[in-house]
């Protein structure tokens, strides 16, 4: 399952700009919320900072993203997943609001938060990847964080942009086949720091895919060949 997290950079900005003849393509999009192909997490127009947000810019940014994904998408446009990555601190407020908004047929919401910059980042200790975010209001704003354990970054070992050194994933039957090694220790990294099977794994960190090709080719076989053992 993918995951779009700004609307400010918004599909019908990408309509209004490409052909005529791609525009159908374009609008496959709809099709993939409705059919849950794709999942819409956060729903602000933006991700806004937390240490350095006012109260109501948050709540302002927030319903002018939802209420566009509304008009948009209908009912599936409702985000289910929080979305709080690199947000300058943390704040309680976060996490009531996050609480409030949500679908109410969802109690908890997965909220990935990014960890504490170096130099005072520490490994998490095993099964620490999810953890339980409190809010000073009502018991609607209990939520199940996950920690990123690489912060916003591909996991070792899996970086495929045009500037990473990362060998690609090789399914062949030559002797430089690799997949079997590199979808074990994928998958053996991600037990170490999760207790449930709901993970989100990060591909990308700032300013990648300048290849985009390397990354989709390597993470098609990644996906098939994890799959293919579960």
């Amino acid at each position: 399952e993918c995951f779009w997290g700004d609307p400010g950079v918004s599909p019908e900005c990408f309509w209004g700009a490409v052909p005529p003849r791609m525009a159908g393509a374009g609008r496959g999009g709809l099709v993939g919320v409705t059919l849950s192909v794709f999942g819409l997490v956060g729903g602000g127009w933006c991700m806004n900072d937390e240490a350095a947000a006012h109260y109501g810019g948050v709540l302002e940014q927030l319903g002018l993203g939802r209420r566009f994904l509304r008009r948009l998408f209908g009912r599936c446009g409702t985000p289910r997943v929080a979305w709080q990555i690199d947000p300058f601190g943390h704040s309680r407020e976060m996490a009531a609001t996050f609480a409030q908004v949500g679908d109410p047929e969802i109690p908890a919401l997965l909220d990935p938060v990014q960890r504490v910059q170096p130099p005072c980042v520490c490994p998490l200790s095993p099964l620490a990847g999810e953890v339980t975010w409190l809010s000073l209001v009502t018991r609607l704003s209990r939520l199940s964080p996950g920690i990123l354990p690489n912060m916003y970054n591909p996991p070792p070992g899996l970086c495929w942009d045009q500037l990473c050194s990362d060998p690609p994933v090789v399914d062949g039957d030559g002797p430089e086949r690799n997949v079997d090694s590199v979808v074990t220790s994928f998958l053996r990294a991600a037990a170490q720091q999760y207790r449930t099977r709901h993970i989100l794994m990060t591909m990308g960190s700032d300013f990648h895919y300048e290849n985009a090709h390397l990354w989709f080719k390597n993470l098609d076989k990644l996906i098939a060949h994890a799959n293919a053992r579960v």
